[in-house]
């Protein structure tokens, strides 16, 4: 057992040497502390950076079935209100409208501007009439 002259933190080796638990006493608790055990596989964890880029996987297929998506179901519901002609089924059409438009200004459009909806650069301002003009918005750099 190690202990500095401040006893702010106290190690503790474990028997095998795998794995150190440390004791932090908290001050505004009275003094009481608690236990933080760090294995190897932890430590490794924490050490290793990730990269928001790791994440992203562009796939041309995906994004327009996401767009293409949105359009058919605002299609589908503008067709469904047309058919039926009542009021409760207009008041539910406007709000999967609403939601889709919703869906296609803030997170489409959003994933365009960041050029992580398809693979192509060149794709994201060609297909921007699908889901930045109806908006009133465009794809400037």
């Amino acid at each position: 057992m190690k202990q500095s002259s401040s006893r702010l933190f106290i190690w503790l080796e474990s028997v095998d040497s795998q794995s150190i638990v440390c004791y932090k006493p908290r001050p505004s608790f009275g003094g009481e502390g608690s236990f933080a055990v760090k294995t190897p596989e932890k430590q490794k964890r924490n050490s290793a950076q990730a990269n928001p880029k790791e994440f992203i996987e562009r796939n041309t297929l995906r994004g327009l079935r996401a767009v293409c998506r949105d359009w058919l179901v605002i299609a589908g519901a503008i067709s469904l209100s047309i058919y039926i002609e009542h009021w409760a089924v207009w008041v539910a059409s406007v709000w999967v409208i609403g939601i889709m438009q919703f869906a296609l200004a803030e997170a489409v459009l959003h994933e365009a501007s960041h050029y992580n909806l398809f693979r192509s650069r060149h794709l994201h301002h060609r297909l921007q009439f699908l889901y930045a003009w109806p908006f009133m918005q465009t794809m400037n750099d």
